[in-house]
């Protein structure tokens, strides 16, 4: 009788270990990223728009986010959205000491090599990144209708990179960031999700 009741003590109190375990959990996931620059807990500041018909593409990025173009080769364009801070405006204009450039959204434009796939392009060309993954995980799908490759890199930084091929170009959108927590992932995803082609 004993042991019966010890069991139902052992089984009494690994319940709520594993109670406190999934509560702490959700508390967790539940918790908003660090990091937003806004300074009021979380709260997002209105979105702007880029567009251009020129290089064939429009999106919204977060309002407290800064945008430079810049065209650092042939055939290839390239848009940087960073966060607005003084420190990351100083870096961008050359002011103050030289250092890495900050944590980025990117989206690099380069004219579609003749006779290439995009597959081909993402797994040969050092401009993807893709000899930098870890995992060399290449996953196949569709951004805004358009087939699509998304992989993640490790380099500087840690990045996500999302590939597509539209009218002649080749869109190489990638996030860059410091730890899976960062904001900057989410805005990323946000920023891919409102991706439009124009003609």
């Amino acid at each position: 009788m004993k042991w019966i009741l010890g069991l139902i003590a052992v089984v009494g109190i690994i319940t709520a270990i594993i109670f406190i375990v999934a509560s702490l959990n959700v508390q967790k996931v539940i918790e908003p990223p660090n990091g937003n620059g806004t300074g009021d807990g979380g709260a997002q500041t209105e979105e702007k728009t880029y567009s251009s018909e020129t290089h064939g593409v429009s999106f919204t990025y977060p309002g407290d986010y800064f945008l430079t173009e810049r065209d650092p080769a042939q055939n290839h364009h390239a848009i940087i959205i960073i966060e607005d801070t003084p420190s990351n405006r100083d870096i961008v204009e050359g002011r103050g000491p030289a250092t890495e450039g900050p944590t980025a959204i990117t989206v690099d434009i380069y004219t579609a090599p003749s006779g290439q796939t995009l597959e081909s392009w993402v797994r040969t060309s050092p401009q993807s990144n893709f000899h930098l993954s870890p995992d060399t995980n290449l996953i196949s799908g569709e951004l805004q209708g358009n087939p699509a490759f998304t992989y993640r890199w490790s380099g500087l930084y840690e990045g996500d990179s999302a590939v597509v091929l539209k009218n002649g170009k080749i869109y190489m959108f990638s996030g860059t960031y410091l730890t899976q927590e960062d904001r900057i992932r989410d805005d990323f995803i946000d920023v891919l999700q409102s991706v439009r082609f124009l003609p």
